[in-house]
């Protein structure tokens, strides 16, 4: 039930799958900080956004154990989880789920003739 204590104990994250919508794991993955290796399929690599933020393969075992080979540093890792967590709080951070109610608000507001909805400062 306490998902970040538990990513606090994980050095590398794999999100690896044929088929994914809109993949949690990895987005709370990168949001803890963590290197994410995952699946470049369905929703992942559009969620992952800016391509060095996660390491995106296609499911094979040799690229999955390129993959982690390539994170045995932890500077390696420290710097792909630093870009990760940069990006997942720049793409679906609080302040981006804030301006995105706000402007859909405002639109609603604006469609209604004689809405009693103010838009939002």
């Amino acid at each position: 039930s306490d998902v970040p204590a538990f990513l606090h104990h994980i050095d590398v994250l794999a999100v690896l799958s044929d088929h994914e919508g809109l993949p949690l794991a990895m987005l709370e993955g990168m949001a803890a900080g963590l290197p994410v290796i995952a699946s470049d399929v369905g929703g992942i690599p559009a969620a992952a956004g800016e391509p060095d933020g996660v390491i995106l393969i296609q499911n094979e075992v040799a690229e999955l154990v390129q993959a982690i080979d390539g994170l045995r540093l932890a500077s390696r890792r420290s710097e792909l989880g630093a870009r990760g967590r940069a990006s997942a709080e720049r793409r679906h951070g609080l302040a981006r789920m804030v301006r995105s109610y706000r402007l859909m608000y405002e639109g609603a507001s604006r469609s209604r003739p004689g809405s009693d909805v103010t838009p939002l400062d």
